[in-house]
């Protein structure tokens, strides 16, 4: 039960800041479609990254992407209106990193539970994360 707890808030985590970010892209000062489409393009770096590192064993890139995603979401936030650049970088890098954070997460859930009860684990994890996506649209009047 304490696994399933704990991956299950890592699914909320993941689904909550992955969708809050990629609608996020669209508020910021700019084109919102130029952003939206670099937010996307994001996708494929991160892929790449997260093979990489997954050398390194999973709990400790788990925890780094957790904590590195959750600065630069901060900085993009108190970073001023008028460094455009600066914080379309910053939504970048913290998009970039929860999705390997999100994929961290898949391969963590999937490796965590025994044959027998790993499908319906991961499915009651994945559903903690639906219902923490369903509170993403809200993450802009949260700020």
């Amino acid at each position: 039960m304490f696994r399933l707890a704990i991956i299950s808030f890592c699914w909320m985590n993941c689904s909550f800041i992955w969708y809050g970010v990629t609608q996020q892209a669209t508020l910021i000062q700019g084109d919102m479609y130029i952003n939206f489409i670099i937010s996307s393009l994001m996708q494929f770096p991160a892929y790449l990254l997260a093979v990489i590192v997954s050398g390194f064993g999973r709990k400790k890139p788990l925890s780094l992407a957790f904590v590195s995603g959750a600065v630069t979401s901060l900085a993009s936030y108190l970073i001023p209106s008028e460094s455009l650049i600066l914080r379309i970088s910053l939504v970048m890098i913290s998009k970039l990193i929860i999705s390997c954070a999100f994929l961290f997460t898949m391969v963590l859930s999937a490796e965590m539970f025994p044959t027998e009860l790993r499908h319906s684990m991961v499915a009651a994890a994945n559903m903690f994360g639906m219902i923490a996506q369903s509170f993403a649209p809200q993450m802009p009047l949260l700020v």
